[in-house]
């Protein structure tokens, strides 16, 4: 049985209006977990940089979720950043495990940031079930798209606006901040290790 317009519109207005914003808001819980934690002292420029390539590969998908249509080839490529953004999330809890502790907060905030993009990506496929169908190869699905191109029924540009500006604010500018945190001690103690040679000889 297809679902009802309804149910589709609900679907939709939860993830823009539920789990978009409950995105960002993990975004911020983490970055003040790492300030809290004074991460710039431990895992430092390592994990920074972790965190900016996963921001890397999630940002032009989410970006390109709101402004393209969604396709077989269009999922492909959000399920591909999924992937990719799981194999670095694993790759930083090792790192940061490693060098640092993590507490219960923190990672409860990092199960929220593993499952919303899987969420969103589930809540798209079930939104346009027919590309979903076509990608995976089932029998009885339309025809697959495959070109990128703008959405038919583009999203409300007031939304999208206050997506980018949000995610920018939130998240972009926090993580970029960290890592010129974490730059700035590399770089200190760089010069103290500089002056101390100095000094022996």
């Amino acid at each position: 049985m297809g679902s009802t317009p309804a149910l589709e519109e609900a679907l939709l207005a939860s993830l823009m209006y539920g789990l978009m914003p409950l995105w960002a808001a993990a975004g911020v819980a983490d970055w003040l977990c790492h300030r809290w934690q004074r991460m710039e002292q431990t895992a430092g420029l390592g994990e920074s940089l972790l965190h900016l390539s996963m921001l890397m590969i999630l940002a032009p998908a989410t970006l390109a979720a709101l402004l393209l249509e969604i396709n077989a080839g269009m999922l492909a490529w959000l399920m591909l950043a999924c992937v990719l953004h799981e194999m670095v999330f694993w790759w930083d809890l090792g790192y940061a495990s490693r060098r640092r502790t993590i507490p219960p907060v923190e990672q409860w905030v990092h199960s929220v940031q593993f499952a919303t993009p899987w969420v969103g990506l589930a809540g798209l496929a079930l939104l346009h079930r027919g590309q979903a169908m076509a990608l995976l190869g089932l029998p009885g699905a339309p025809a697959a798209g495959w070109t990128l191109q703008p959405k038919q029924n583009s999203l409300p540009p007031d939304y999208v606006i206050v997506v980018l500006v949000a995610g920018a604010a939130l998240v972009c500018l926090p993580f970029l901040e960290e890592f010129w945190r974490c730059l700035r001690v590399r770089r200190e103690r760089g010069s103290l290790a500089q002056d101390g040679l100095a000094t022996i000889r």
